[in-house]
């Protein structure tokens, strides 16, 4: 093979060789695999039993069908990407990019949910044995559920692989639960000199653009406290982190990485320097068996006696509810998710009687908090705290900003900031007047999107959202859970990395 530019050129010399040499790391590989294979049936069958190596056995495939449909649609974008980019078609290319990214959620997020509402139907099909047939949907739906955690391991992978071979990243967060995966992509990335842009898209909001411009052109004097709250909203909480893809810490990430690495990341940008310290309470308090009322059900159409009165039924917030009812005119998601695909109400009927969206809320396996505070001192003295809460009507994020001359309330959902300098009228700041000195800023998603081309476009690296920023605010949101797991403990951040 001949070198050129540091890419293995596979066009020139012996076909013969080079099919050998890029066969070879292959075939090593699937032999390791075999003997993974070989070793995990030895443990199920001696310490489980010959009823658990049965179940695994005969749904096992299921497993390497549903991996497999992933890869190769997620793959299959790469043919596309390098085309429009080889091609040097960089408007082709962000329309491609922003698909592939909106395609590849949809994809997880319908196969995972499609995957644990039919592994009873499965089961029952290909005709298992009845004595066998719990376990083998308890392992299908247990195997299903860490579709999420695969995900991101082979997401920050294939990022890795990716910087090798010399292309420009555009990487969903969070990153990784793994602060050391996080590091060496951060690592891999000063090695090769590529763009790593991970989708921390609040930044690019016009709300935190606004406030960010307020801050650094002194309207409140010298920043003094940040206090952010992330409103949840109950409905989103029970659909996400109660009984979805998000709702347990061993299988995903903890919910302020999962949920609040955004947050993390804003507060370290509007502080403009690096967190010191950090601290944080919070417990998993409501949704627990303990706490279901007399007479609840294991699932919400089980005849529970409690639906009435109940505000997380099943059938309420998925079909009548206010915020994503079906019948309220909501077809998007989370019912998509629910139901698969485009909802119907046979379709989410179905779903509720046998997924993981139609259980109680107080019978799940969710292990996640359903509240957290945190608290942070950053190197120039600035001061913050951040709560995440469950319990909440509607999913927003409000903020109150203090300085020695002024302060700044803000409201996400009313797009709207009030400005207070000391002695002097309010000022209220509405984002969604096209006259606002802050009109034009470009919306999160399609100003993130528009930037990476941009600097694709241009050869240049530096980003609003790169690598370097996001490493920090992953850094800040695992070193806060840590605190919560040890009561409390103040984390010095140059000791936890």
């Amino acid at each position: 093979m001949k070198r050129q530019a540091g890419m293995m050129v596979q066009t020139e010399g012996s076909p013969w060789k080079l099919l050998l040499l890029f066969s070879l790391p292959l075939m090593a590989g699937n032999i390791f695999q075999q003997m993974y294979t070989v070793v995990d049936t030895a443990v199920v069958g001696k310490v489980l039993g010959v009823d658990a190596l049965a179940a695994l056995g005969a749904v096992d495939w299921l497993n390497w069908l549903t991996l497999g449909t992933i890869q190769g649609f997620t793959q299959g974008f790469s043919i596309l990407l390098a085309q429009r980019f080889g091609a040097g078609d960089y408007g082709r290319l962000r329309q491609t990019m922003a698909n592939a990214v909106l395609l590849s959620v949809l994809c997880a997020a319908v196969i995972t949910a499609g995957s644990q509402a039919l592994a009873e139907p499965v089961v029952v099909l290909l005709r298992t044995p009845e004595e066998i047939q719990p376990i083998a949907m308890a392992y299908l739906r247990l195997l299903f559920a860490g579709l999420p955690v695969v995900t991101a391991y082979n997401f920050a992978a294939a990022a890795l692989r990716a910087l090798d071979k010399g292309y420009h990243i555009l990487l969903e967060k969070p990153i990784s639960p793994d602060l050391g995966e996080c590091r060496r992509l951060l690592e891999k990335a000063r090695e090769t000199g590529k763009t790593v842009v991970v989708c921390h898209v609040l930044r690019y909001t016009p709300f935190y653009a606004a406030l960010e411009a307020l801050l650094r052109r002194g309207e409140i004097g010298r920043l003094e406290t940040i206090d952010a709250v992330e409103h949840v909203g109950y409905w989103h909480h029970a659909h996400s982190f109660v009984r979805g893809n998000w709702r347990r810490s061993d299988e995903t990430s903890p919910m302020i990485l999962q949920k609040s690495c955004h947050d993390m990341d804003i507060l370290r940008w509007l502080a403009g320097d690096r967190c010191l310290k950090i601290q944080s309470f919070g417990s998993l308090d409501h949704f627990r068996p303990e706490n279901a009322p007399q007479g609840a059900a294991e699932r919400c159409l089980d005849g529970c006696a409690c639906r009435e009165r109940c505000i997380y039924d099943a059938e309420k917030i998925y079909l009548d509810g206010p915020h994503c009812g079906l019948r309220q005119g909501k077809t998007g998601w989370p019912n998509t998710v629910v139901a698969g695909g485009p909802p119907t109400e046979e379709k989410l009927y179905a779903a509720l009687r046998t997924g993981p969206y139609g259980r109680c809320v107080y019978h799940c396996d969710n292990d996640v908090v359903d509240h957290q505070t945190v608290n942070m001192t950053f190197a120039n003295g600035v001061c913050a705290t951040f709560t995440m809460t469950a319990f909440t009507e509607t999913c927003r994020r409000t903020i109150k900003l203090t300085g020695t001359e002024g302060e700044i309330l803000g409201d996400m959902e009313k797009n709207t900031l009030l400005l207070r300098r000391f002695g002097e009228e309010e000022r209220v700041i509405s984002l969604d007047d096209a006259k606002s000195e802050f009109a034009g800023h470009g919306g999160g998603d399609a100003g993130l999107i528009e930037q990476f081309c941009r600097l694709i476009e241009t050869g240049g690296t530096e980003s609003l959202t790169g690598i370097d920023a996001s490493v920090e605010s992953h850094v800040m949101a695992l070193a806060a859970e840590a605190s919560r797991l040890r009561g409390g403990e103040t984390v010095t951040l140059a000791d936890f990395r």
